[in-house]
């Protein structure tokens, strides 16, 4: 039986209420409800490797039984080079991983489950791990701005222990001009809102609804709950119309809280779905994007032992949030909106050999553990601080480890975009310290020696014309 295993989510920590884009501007009105926003040091593979370490961590990271890992995005921070590697580094995974990058479709994410479910089928391969996540802009003003939101899901796809198997599937493909970017846009592009919705959207999603379900000779009326994508509420609701589903089994699709995060879309709904789900419930999935996507799941016995061991995945990160300051620090955080540069000097940043070489102390984050004394160091070293013993060290990794906050100072001075900023040396608990600047850190002068936090990857600047990311702390709520 092929099916999902795990499910994970990454939702930004920040939030931003549409009232504030609409009183900024002055005109159209606000959308209900508020929108994510990735903080200034995330983008989609950082969040793509947050919602990837939240999906392991539901199975206790089962690193080694990965064959293969599939990251979703239309917002690639590079246009040549793999991004896949980056996430499968940060993660862990074995280097026999299969990694590939799916993209240019807000379809990738049922894209990439198709081809993972095939694989799976052909060759029996192990563990596939599907990450997708979106980090897209509207312009300023607009009405995609109000609209789209950012954050990240994550599957494990396997044969064995699933909690929801795949039984069927039906798809179509349509070359149509409806949201689009070039190599040379910031901002999506659009074309008049009811060709695109009446003939692409509305039309493209309810013909593969309908084509599942005479495929496989079932009714609407046979499934617990319809989870799909749509461009935003309106449409959300009009093609449960359409396509006359019973009002009770249309799920969430989470805009009032999260907004459309692009190819993640589909991944936070059934999240949200398989957070409340009982064995026997059938799930309809549909996913559109240059055609259409639709799926057939079934849940199965595993689902309780997996929410009573991990409660609910989306809901707890939907409650950790914080109201971003105003909407021109959302504008400073997108680099939108110039602000005064610090008066330091730049800091000096790894030549690519340099970033080679620390790939996996920066990137996986493994320290060195003294095989003498067991005093583990961070980052890793030749010689034991407390035995003086040489070359005598077993790696261990520590992305995963908690820790408490040894020393901090508050930093109104920062080059970083978040000012006040706070610098803080971690002890972690599985040992060895950690120094950086602290994340996701909503109220600063609440923060005290001996916070707890967990680490996090993130984006840490950008410099010599490539993205650097690493691992910093953030307070656990």
């Amino acid at each position: 039986m092929i099916g999902i295993k795990s499910y994970g989510v990454h939702i930004p920590f920040l939030r931003l209420n549409r009232q504030s884009i609409a009183q900024y501007w002055g005109g159209s009105p606000a959308e209900p409800g508020e929108r994510t926003v990735a903080n200034w040091d995330e983008d989609a593979v950082s969040m793509a490797v947050g919602a990837g370490m939240n999906c392991l961590k539901t199975v206790g990271s089962p690193g080694e039984s990965i064959s293969g890992l599939f990251f979703v995005s239309t917002s690639f921070p590079y246009k040549e080079k793999q991004s896949a590697s980056i996430v499968a580094t940060a993660l862990d995974l074995p280097h026999h991983c299969f990694t590939a990058d799916y993209g240019n479709s807000l379809r990738a994410a049922t894209i990439a489950l198709r081809t993972a479910w095939q694989s799976m089928e052909a060759n029996r391969s192990e563990n596939i791990l599907i990450t997708a996540a979106d980090f897209r802009l509207g312009y300023p003003g607009g009405s995609l701005e109000q609209i789209l939101g950012d954050g990240g899901g994550a599957l494990l796809i396997g044969d064995r222990d699933v909690i929801a198997s795949i039984d069927g599937h039906y798809g179509t493909f349509e070359n149509f001009m409806d949201m689009w970017r070039t190599e040379r846009d910031t901002f999506v592009q659009s074309w008049e809102d009811r060709f695109i919705h009446s003939e692409g959207y509305l039309r493209v999603t309810s013909e593969v609804i309908r084509g599942v379900l005479n495929k496989y000779g079932i009714q609407l009326k046979d499934f617990s709950k319809l989870v799909y994508n749509a461009p935003d509420t309106r449409r959300h609701a009009e093609l449960a119309r359409v396509i006359k589903a019973p009002k009770e089994i249309v799920a969430d699709p989470l805009f009032n809280y999260v907004g459309n995060t692009g190819v993640a879309s589909v991944l936070l709904s059934l999240g949200a779905v398989l957070d409340t789900a009982s064995p026997g419930d059938k799930l309809l999935v549909a996913n559109y994007g240059d055609g259409a996507d639709a799926f057939i799941l079934t849940v199965t016995e595993g689902i309780h032992p997996f929410q009573k061991r991990n409660g609910k995945i989306v809901e707890a990160q939907l409650r950790h949030e914080k109201e971003l300051a105003s909407y021109t620090k959302y504008l400073t955080f997108r680099e939108l909106m110039q602000l005064q540069p610090s008066s330091r000097p730049p800091s000096s940043y790894p030549t690519p050999p340099a970033l080679w070489r620390e790939n996996k102390g920066r990137l996986s984050m493994y320290g060195a553990k003294c095989r003498a004394c067991g005093m583990v160091h961070y980052p890793a070293r030749r010689v034991c601080i407390q035995c003086k013993s040489k070359d005598h060290f077993e790696e261990v990794n520590l992305s995963r480890s908690l820790g408490k906050i040894f020393t901090l100072s508050i930093d109104h001075l920062t080059a970083n975009l978040d000012r006040p900023s706070v610098y803080v040396v971690v002890d972690l608990d599985q040992g060895g310290r950690v120094q950086n600047w602290l994340t996701d850190c909503g109220e600063p002068e609440k923060m005290t020696i001996g916070t707890p936090v967990e680490m996090t990857f993130r984006r840490e600047q950008f410099a010599g014309g490539m993205v650097h990311y690493g691992w910093k702390p953030r307070p656990i709520v």
